[in-house]
């Protein structure tokens, strides 16, 4: 994963600019489940071809989710 999007952030260490990721996410969703539910294949409906697309298809989801919530408020 390229964290770049970290900025000053960045560390060399892979984990700890993951955990520094997932700190961000808490934050800015902070209603969001970040537990072992996050491993439960959830059925979106869409096809996907394997976990891995799954993953992205979910992620999208989520950020659109977001973008729709976040134009309401405006």
């Amino acid at each position: 994963m390229d964290y770049a999007f970290l900025g000053l952030e960045l560390t060399g260490s892979a984990l700890t600019n993951f955990e520094i990721f997932a700190k961000k996410l808490r934050e800015r969703f902070p209603l969001a489940i970040f537990d072992e539910r996050l491993r439960v294949h959830f059925r979106t409906g869409v096809p996907s071809e394997g976990p891995g697309e799954a993953l992205e298809i979910s992620c999208k989801l989520i950020y659109l989710s977001y973008l729709a919530i976040e134009r309401q408020a405006r």
